[in-house]
Formats: structure tokens, C-alpha cells, sequence
């Protein structure tokens, strides 16, 4: 699952392509990065995980505007149907949560929203 919404964002949102790192960014000197985790809460016929991502920028405005673009694909109503992308049913709504920080360390804003994620196989 963790790899097909990883793939979902970067196809919907082409400037974050090859910019997404498990855990931590690899190149944080590099533009607009973004280090994701994927924590299971439940696990039964219909899962649920939580996605943080912490989008890593220069410039907060830029990063808040990645947010915007993250958010108008994974925010999603309770009434809309499931997204399936790849072997994948998922359907995503924004949590409460999140922060904002700048990392003096290495001169780059942090910015973290958390999404929590119905999801099941396909075919399953």
C-alpha cells in the first residue's frame, strides 16, 4: 500500500516525482523534498493507516503550496468513492495535526500534515 500512494502522489502531482524518501529525504539541498511515513492502525477486510508527510523546502510558501496540491488529491469527502490506483482501493481524508518548524541545521522549513487512509487489496 505504502508504495502505491507514494506512486499515486507523484503521478498526480509531477514536481514531487523521485522528490518522495521513506522516513527521511536523502538530498534535503535540493528544492521541495518530501519524507513520508505509513503507520498501520487497524488491520482487517477494510485497513486503515495513518500517511504523514513532512514536505522539506526552502521557501514555506512553496512548501505550503505542495500542501495545497497534496491536499486537493487526498483530502477526500466521506461520500466519494474509493480511489483504486494499482492493486490498491483507498479512500483518504486529512487529519487533525501537523506542524511547522524551520530546521536551523540546515536552513529548510518542515512542514507536516497527517492523513489517515481507508484502504484494501484489490481483488481481495
Amino acid at each position: 500500500m505504502e508504495n502505491s500512494l507514494k506512486d499515486y502522489i507523484e503521478a498526480n502531482i509531477p514536481e514531487l516525482s523521485g522528490r518522495m524518501y521513506p522516513v527521511m529525504v536523502v538530498a534535503p539541498e535540493e528544492g521541495i523534498n518530501v519524507a513520508y511515513t505509513f503507520t498501520d492502525i487497524s488491520a482487517d477486510h477494510l485497513n486503515q493507516s495513518q500517511l504523514t508527510l513532512n514536505v522539506i523546502c526552502d521557501d514555506y510558501d512553496s512548501g505550503m503550496e505542495i500542501h495545497r496540491k497534496i491536499q486537493s488529491i487526498l483530502a477526500m469527502e466521506e461520500d466519494e468513492p474509493f480511489v483504486v490506483f494499482g492493486n490498491v482501493r483507498f479512500r483518504s481524508r486529512l487529519s487533525s495535526g501537523g506542524g511547522r518548524i524551520y530546521n536551523e541545521e540546515n536552513q529548510k522549513w518542515e512542514l507536516s500534515k497527517y492523513y489517515i487512509i481507508d484502504w484494501r487489496m484489490k481483488n481481495v
